[in-house]
């Protein structure tokens, strides 16, 4: 144009015969440029290019020898007509500059020639993406070598070297599957993530080093040590953030796990930068690992089993020493030099005002409520009973034992005497009966004081976390509710049967969202498209009123007892607003993603959704959309299911805001929401499932007690799914064959969480099906047994007798009865007391000079009282034979139980649900053979005596 080549238009024309018949290339409309000099010469330009390059790449002039072999002269630039992204409407006379920074490289800059802006500029050089490897010291000043991916003459801190990873579903160089990725966080709390990257795969900083290195150990460890393929053992990508600020910008104390990410502060009084520590780095990635298998609730004693299994495989990963962190502490603050020490969770302390100070045994528990109930205190307790074990039989072997007792055994809410009854059990699976492995896990664990007791009715003595308790069925005529879709129809809201006949219309209202039904089913309330808040009876004629007419909600939900709401408003606000009704006051609960560091909460979170109370009125569960930020790609986005304590029953007022997730580190591209509660069993949750990338949507159910999960129905919609009056049969979305909305119903088995049959269609042109029922049942459990009870410390240990209220236990009559400690087991959700003083099992000393009352307090307010008579054994006597036998046990099958007389039998599970019962009389045969593994309790019950024991189902 005007003797100014156009940069990237070329016309090539074909020619047969003299005769033009073919005409391909790229070309531009006529420029209309109101100039065609230069405003700058080609040498500023070239220092333009040149001051581009220096802050983009590796800068090194080339020798003599270099510019002759590869005949280089220096930077050539020429005038150009240039199209800015290709736009024909950008054309600018242009600077091309072409430029060799290095030996390696060759580069194409674009230089305004008139503003002289930099317009582009890329490397021409032939590089080949793929997987590198790269060395550098850590912050250890070990000399560590690294697995580093280059991407378009770019290195990135991506391991794509693992079998996990999954080039096809990866992104790069912002959303890696299956990868190992460190990336930086720029001292800020973690909100805003960006790729850590050099030109010259070096220069990596030391930081970056050791998070990169140790997260590639952890993958490695937990792969060919126990054959699991990442933290999710679905190939998830394991990411590790380095440069982690505390929330208002200053160093931050601490390593955390949020669920999705490592993240690494860089320390601030107390801690040197914490990615500089493999068993630190290994602790807070198993966190990850019990999320996706126990799922262990990281409170009491659950969260201190969960602290110790972080601490057990962090030590396994870094395995020459037993001590935690002893890389990144400060001395001035932990003299001893570690953070915690497994040989001795003293720690060269005494007490728990010394840092760095556990308890080693169940004498010194920890009772208090600092720190969720001491899950950083008391988890020295089942650290120490690992170190003795590992030392009686190998870390090899032992390490092996608890991560099958985690995978395999441990549950959501297990106990300490949970713990030791999963890894005895493990060591028999793989190491068989009698065995040294079985003999020192008992020692292991006698060694500390936790004891096995027989655990009657899944209960956890003093007030254990088992919520596995039924509710009774709704005694009143049930319906479904449906949101009408059809647009002729000026009602949207009818009631039917359960069949889907004789339709009711309840409103003509138009909702944002489902409505939310009282567990009596005599109102719901609802979230209209004008942003108020409406309550609508169910019962009689239906009518509406306005709960809040501010325009300001989004969708809201009403208590089973219809004693608060909650709500969220149209603001990105990240909230979740509580109302009380007999407070007449609302509460602003902020929701985060939860971490293990105490006093650490991870940000991404940016609004709820789906809202749901829980049947004692103390938690929601909730959906919520994340996201964090990346400001140089694409951001990560997902929606995933938390639960959060508004309410706290005990003490009766607000709760402490505390989160718990349904599932930590989802796979990539994998969504989840619309939570709904079993209308029986208060641990069954069914969701909608969203996979993106497969295209994929589903309704999942999970009991969030023993972590199992199971397909209920595919979908091609969002499900909203409903559970049934008896949880025999779930509602849900869905679409006919011509794509029309409908509720559709599906069966499911009697575990609840797995669909049965065929689903059909059930209400057409209608969304939202809610099957509720209108009558009153109680909510809260009545149990309150004390269903065993104990003395196991004594030699030989002392077993009581239950014979109604009344406990009678003799023990040795060397026994010092002015100072006992009783490990017994109670109701699921029932707590112990003697007077005022809370009892917790195997932990609480008391004196039984006098017979004792035990108090057992169940969930709904009811007590039982328990006299408690111990008597010394001062005579000489014969040894009382078993009064029964079981066998085979373990079993696969079936298993013989002989027992002279009639007696009555019952099976419970860990979940406390009893699962087979019958009368017998001198031997039975019980089939289990449908049965799920695992451990029951086995209980017998005789005109004289009860009697308890276990059963292991393989």
């Amino acid at each position: 144009y005007k003797g100014i080549p156009v940069y990237g238009a070329e016309i090539i024309l074909h020619a047969k015969n003299g005769v033009n018949e073919v005409m391909n290339g790229r070309y531009f409309p006529t420029p209309e440029l109101p100039y065609t000099s230069a405003a700058i010469n080609s040498a500023d330009a070239i220092r333009s290019a040149i001051k581009e390059l220096q802050s983009k790449t590796k800068w090194k002039e080339l020798n003599e020898v270099q510019s002759q072999l590869c005949k280089y002269k220096g930077p050539e630039a020429k005038l150009v007509v240039y199209h800015v992204n290709q736009d024909a409407s950008k054309e600018k006379i242009t600077w091309h500059i072409k430029i060799k920074p290095n030996w390696l490289e060759s580069w194409n800059v674009f230089i305004d020639a008139n503003t002289g802006e930099v317009l582009h500029s890329f490397n021409n050089a032939c590089t080949i993406n793929g997987p590198k490897t790269a060395s550098g010291n850590d912050l250890n000043g070990v000399n560590r070598t690294i697995n580093t991916y280059e991407y378009n003459g770019s290195f990135y801190l991506i391991d794509a070297s693992r079998s996990m990873y999954n080039s096809s579903q990866s992104s790069l160089p912002n959303d890696p599957v299956g990868a190992i990725w460190t990336i930086d966080a720029q001292n800020t709390p973690g909100n805003s993530i960006y790729n850590i990257t050099t030109s010259t795969n070096s220069g990596w900083n030391n930081k970056a080093i050791s998070a990169h290195y140790n997260a590639g150990i952890a993958f490695d460890y937990y792969k060919n040590t126990h054959s699991r393929n990442s933290i999710n053992a679905q190939g998830g990508t394991i990411t590790s953030v380095i440069n982690v600020s505390d929330d208002d910008g200053s160093g931050l104390d601490n390593a955390y796990w949020t669920g999705e990410m490592m993240c690494y502060g860089n320390g601030k009084f107390a801690f040197k930068p914490l990615a500089g520590s493999l068993d630190v780095a290994g602790h807070e990635m198993t966190h990850g690992v019990v999320q996706n298998t126990a799922n262990l609730e990281y409170q009491g004693q659950s969260g201190a089993i969960n602290e110790s299994m972080a601490d057990i495989f962090g030590c396994m990963m870094d395995r020459n020493d037993w001590l935690i962190g002893e890389e990144v502490v400060k001395t001035q603050y932990y003299p001893s030099g570690a953070l915690r020490s497994m040989q001795d969770p003293h720690n060269g302390g005494n007490n728990l005002n010394d840092d760095g100070y556990q308890p080693r045994v169940m004498s010194e528990y920890y009772t208090g409520t600092q720190d969720n109930g001491g899950v950083h205190i008391n988890s020295g307790i089942p650290n120490w009973a690992f170190y003795k074990y590992a030392t009686a039989i190998t870390k090899e072997k032992a390490e092996k034992v608890y991560y099958r007792a985690l995978n395999n055994y441990l549950t959501k809410t297990s106990q300490f005497v949970d713990l030791r009854i999963a890894v005895v059990q493990s060591a028999i699976d793989l190491y068989g009966n009698n065995t040294t492995e079985v003999n020192e896990a008992k020692n292991a664990f006698n060694a500390v004081g936790i004891y096995a007791t027989d655990p009657g009715g899944g209960g956890s003595g003093g007030g254990g976390t088992n919520t596995a308790v039924d509710l009774p069925v709704n005694p009143g005529q049930d319906y479904i509710l449906s949101y009408d879709e059809n647009t002729s129809d000026p009602v949207t809201l009818y009631s039917s049967s359960t069949t889907g006949t004789n339709y009711v219309s309840k409103s003509q209202r138009n909702m944002k969202r489902k409505p939310s039904v009282v567990d009596n089913g005599s109102s719901c309330v609802f979230v209209g498209t004008d942003s108020k808040i409406y309550s609508l009876n169910l019962t009689g004629t239906a009518s509406e009123s306005v709960i809040s007419s501010q325009t300001i909600w989004d969708n809201v939900a009403i208590a089973r007892d219809a004693s608060k709401l909650a709500a969220i408003t149209t603001d990105v606000d990240t909230s979740i607003y509580i109302y009380d009704y007999n407070l007449q006051q609302w509460k602003q609960f902020v929701l985060y993603n939860p971490t293990f560091s105490e006093g650490v909460d991870a940000g991404g979170v940016l609004y709820a959704d789906a809202l749901e109370w829980d049947y004692s009125g103390q938690y929601i569960i909730y959906d919520a959309k994340n996201v964090i930020s990346n400001p140089f790609g694409d951001d990560i986005e997902y929606w995933d299911i938390g639960m959060i304590k508004v309410w706290d029953n005990a003490t009766n007022t607000w709760g402490d805001g505390s989160v718990q997730k349904l599932y930590t580190q989802l796979p990539e591209d994998v969504s989840i929401g619309n939570p709904t509660f079993a209308k029986n069993s208060p641990y069954i949750i069914a969701f909608d499932y969203i996979d993106s990338y497969n295209n994929v949507n589903a309704v999942l159910a999970k009991n969030i007690i023993t972590g199992d999960d199971d397909l209920i129905c595919t979908n091609t919609v969002l499900g909203f799914p409903d559970y049934s009056k008896l949880d025999n049969k779930i509602l849900f979305n869905a679409e006919d064959v011509n794509n029309n909305p409908i509720v559709a119903q599906i069966g499911v088995t009697t575990s609840k969480i797995k669909g049965s049959g065929s689903s059909s269609l059930l209400i057409p042109d209608a969304k939202w099906g809610i099957w509720y029922s209108q009558g009153t049942r109680s909510l809260k459990s009545s149990g309150k047994d004390l269903t065993s009870f104990s003395f196991p410390s004594l030699t030989p240990a002392a077993n009581a007798t239950i014979s109604g209220t009344n406990v009678s236990v003799t023990v040795p009559s060397s026994t010092n009865i002015n100072a006992l400690i009783a490990s017994f087991s109670v109701s699921p959700l029932a707590q112990a007391s003697i007077g005022s003083t809370k009892q917790i099992s195997s932990v609480t000393t008391n004196n039984f000079t006098n017979p004792v009352i035990y108090t057992i307090k169940a969930e709904d307010g009811t007590t039982k009282n328990y006299t408690v008579t111990v008597s010394k054994n001062t005579g000489v006597g014969t040894i009382a034979l078993p009064a029964f036998n079981i066998y085979p046990n373990p079993t696969n099958s079936s298993f013989t139980i002989d027992m002279k007389g009639n007696f009555t039998y019952e099976l419970i599970d860990i979940t406390g649900k009893s699962v087979r019962k019958g009368n017998a009389q001198d031997k039975e045969v019980i089939s289990i053979a449908d049965m799920t593994k695992g451990i029951y309790i086995l209980r017998l019950t005789t005109p004289e005596k009860n009697y308890v024991s276990r059963l292991i189902k393989e």
